[in-house]
């Protein structure tokens, strides 16, 4: 795997431009351990064509708009991902008396719950890089090319304004593409039994005829996706602020972190549950009267050409 830095041996400035706030004494061969796990990490997001696309134009040194765009999203998402990974263990020094925290006469070991804010800090920003990674890809064939991209774009929700209408979620491509499995899961266990698989294809190829409808199914995704979401299945760093941030109380050790009360994860689950049950009961009733006069025209009339009037048959 070649990676996307230190041509010409320019790593050192390539890390400090993405990374402002890194000391001068962090080098790129300090990170490269790092950038090459970070790497692998993005490529499984963007897929590993569209990776060697951009590394390419790295290569190449063609860094006329829009490719410059395309490398500095990746290299700037795979540094912080690299850096955050890294800092924790330079926290302390590794000496031959084992690990020893750093202190001189400048500085002294920041508390606990500074790095803990530091960290959700960090991958915070790797997830803002990761979005502004996939807003540049729009524009690249390979991205669109890909599983990812195409399972995606598959889904009644697949644009960031879709969710948008519903949830709040910074319209974050990243955090969309991570809610995919969940959309899935909604569409095949909730909105299939309940359309069809033949209704379910027409609505996705034009709703033209029943905008209404494709708003439900829409919106009953989505709070399924949320639900499932909060059952542990991603980190609720992920969101925006406030949706559920853990609370980092100001002690001395990260165990001292307050814990959720009352279990705010299961029951926001519950909550995003129930909403998409309503929205499926209203589903159910939108396509009731469809069903029915679908199932009256399909029954056979059996007169045998009796009179309903004569004689014939009595009680």
């Amino acid at each position: 795997m070649k990676l996307i830095f230190n041509k010409n041996n320019a790593g050192n400035a390539e890390l400090k431009e993405h990374i402002g706030f890194l000391d001068n004494g962090t080098s790129f061969e300090n990170l490269k351990r790092f950038i090459r796990n970070a790497t692998l990490t993005v490529q499984d997001i963007i897929g590993k064509e569209t990776y060697d696309v951009i590394q390419a134009m790295y290569e190449a040194g063609n860094d006329q708009e829009p490719n410059i765009f395309y490398i500095d999203a990746l290299q700037d998402a795979i540094c912080i991902e690299a850096y955050r990974r890294y800092v924790p263990s330079n926290d302390v020094g590794h000496t031959v008396n084992g690990r020893r925290m750093r202190v001189d006469d400048h500085e002294k070991q920041a508390f606990e719950w500074l790095l803990d804010r530091d960290n959700d800090n960090m991958e915070r920003m790797y997830y803002q890089s990761l979005d502004q990674l996939l807003t540049t890809l729009e524009s690249l064939a390979s991205w669109k090319a890909t599983d990812q991209y195409k399972k995606l774009n598959a889904l009644f929700v697949s644009k960031t304004q879709d969710f948008q209408e519903f949830f709040d979620i910074n319209n974050s491509r990243y955090l969309l593409l991570r809610l995919t499995p969940g959309l899935r899961q909604a569409e095949q266990m909730a909105i299939l039994p309940r359309l069809g698989k033949d209704e379910m294809t027409a609505l996705k190829e034009d709703a033209s005829q029943k905008a209404e409808l494709l708003a439900l199914v829409k919106e009953a995704c989505v709070y399924w996706a949320l639900s499932w979401a909060m059952k542990g299945r991603l980190t609720v760093t992920l969101f925006p602020e406030g949706v559920l941030q853990r609370f980092v109380g100001e002690r001395t050790t990260t165990q001292g972190k307050q814990p959720p009360m009352g279990n705010e994860y299961a029951w926001a689950a519950q909550e995003f549950m129930q909403d998409a049950e309503r929205l499926l009961l209203r589903i159910e009733e939108s396509v009731a009267p469809e069903v029915e006069e679908s199932i009256e025209a399909s029954e056979p009339n059996y007169t045998f050409g009796f009179d309903d009037d004569d004689a014939f048959v009595t009680t």
